[in-house]
């Protein structure tokens, strides 16, 4: 204290009543712990201590962060497959900041609040499973204002009244879900880190990744099931029966996700194409079943899909009994696919096109588009009617009269025996000609 206050202090008039003064003095505390502080006041040079106040300072908040498949499984550095749902389960710590937390203006105008920075080019978030659940698991989801930014891929839990919060849950360590699913057609690897704010004092967490494998469907054409050569630009011939074929994506080895759903859709250009009715599914990868069963590489395997064709489309799907074994550890150490085969008839000339859905998890993407040509069928030109003239009628030559010239007859001797005979007949032989004669005599008569 300077001289001229100890001087104000001792004049008369200012002796009237107590004299007291307080000062106060701003400090930052650099460390976390129990920290007592006393004053020492000299008055006329006798040292008089003061009561020790302390104060408690929390340590830094330890907020952490992981990935869990739906199973509950953390899959952190572990390969998904679009459809997949990345569960991120983050910690808030509060544990030092109980009741007897002190206040200032300052604390409440920076609030309490969690923020997550998920990738919105590879996940999205499903907004209306996010939790926050105190220590003993009770949801309190509702005692925050949850902000969105889809842009940025950021959400933001602010506590509705921060002092309020503090009362109520500090001290403990609350429970936060963000359920996000992979999208369609994206790979790459995903990483997510979150942000406690506690008064201003931003803390990370630790980060987690998951690696996303290229996604690679194909569709073909060929003649017969099994053949090598592809028929995609090819000729087809009309009432030719050939078959789609789909090879399906691939789940990775080591696959950390969870097989919910897998299918295909092949929409068929009914003007062009009629289904046979025939379709059949073979293993690209040997696996076993949940009861045991061994399955090899090429084996058919339709009896674990089904089918189904409803106004021109034809959909394979894989029965629960496939997708359990495509979810069993010991499946998990090679990658699997499957391929299926889609037998049509062309019916109708043009180039047709083909493509194919492939369903995975129901995130959906498109195989290669496949074409065949076919032409029109070359037509037979009509047959000419050939008139044949009618033949001409031979003219009948002129039937010639008969002439009868009168025999001479040598008169013999009459004999008897063989010569007899042959008088007789000769005889009558002439008198069949005299007759003949006559005739043809009487007609050439009446005709003059």
């Amino acid at each position: 204290m300077n001289q001229a206050l100890l001087a104000a202090l001792n004049e008369g008039s200012n002796k009237v009543g107590k004299q007291a003064w307080s000062v106060y003095l701003e400090v930052e505390r650099i460390k976390t712990g129990d920290v007592e502080n006393t004053q020492t006041e000299n008055y006329n040079k006798e040292l008089v201590r003061s009561n020790t106040v302390v104060t408690h300072t929390p340590d830094d908040p330890k907020p952490t962060k992981a990935v869990h498949n739906k199973k509950g499984e953390d899959i952190n550095h572990g390969k998904v497959a679009r459809g997949d749902v990345l569960s991120y389960e983050m910690t808030w710590d509060l544990k030092g900041y109980d009741k007897d937390f002190a206040f200032d203006t300052v604390d409440l105008a920076t609030g309490v609040s969690f923020f997550d920075d998920y990738d919105e080019t590879k996940v999205s978030p499903i907004k209306d499973l996010l939790r926050v659940k105190d220590s003993k698991g009770v949801d309190i989801t509702n005692q925050f204002t949850i902000s969105w930014d889809d842009a940025k891929g950021t959400v933001t839990i602010s506590a509705k009244d921060p002092q309020a919060f503090i009362l109520a849950y500090g001290g403990q360590e609350l429970r936060v879900t963000l359920p996000t699913k992979v999208k369609a057609n994206v790979s790459g690897d995903v990483y997510n880190s979150a942000e406690q704010n506690t008064f201003g004092q931003r803390i990370k967490t630790n980060t987690v990744v998951n690696h996303i494998p290229k996604v690679n469907p194909k569709k073909d054409v060929v003649i017969k099931v099994g053949d090598k050569q592809s028929q995609n630009g090819a000729t087809i011939k009309l009432g030719e029966k050939f078959f789609y074929e789909f090879t399906s994506s691939d789940i990775p080895a080591e696959y950390a996700g969870v097989v919910e759903e897998w299918s295909l859709s092949d929409k068929l250009d009914v003007k062009h194409d009629k289904f046979s009715g025939q379709w059949s599914v073979f293993a690209n990868s040997a696996f076993v079943l949940a009861d045991g069963t061994k399955v090899n590489k090429g084996d058919d395997i339709s009896k674990l899909f089904t089918m189904t064709f409803e106004q021109g489309v034809v959909k394979i799907t894989a029965s629960q009994a496939f997708l359990d074994a495509m979810n069993l550890k010991e499946n998990k150490h090679v990658a699997h696919s499957w391929k299926a085969f889609i037998g049509v008839e062309r019916i109708a000339a043009g180039d047709v096109y083909n493509t194919i859905e492939e369903s995975f998890n129901n995130e959906k993407i498109k195989t290669n588009t496949v074409v065949t040509h076919t032409p029109e069928k070359p037509q037979t030109p009509p047959e000419k009617t050939v008139i044949v003239p009618p033949t001409p009628k031979t003219p009948q030559a002129p039937v010639e009269p008969l002439v009868v010239e009168k025999a001479s007859v040598v008169p013999e001797l009459p004999q008897t025996g063989e010569k007899q005979n042959v008088l007789l007949t000769v005889a009558g032989s002439l008198v069949t000609m005299l007759g003949l004669a006559g005739l043809g005599f009487k007609r050439r008569k009446e005709t003059k």
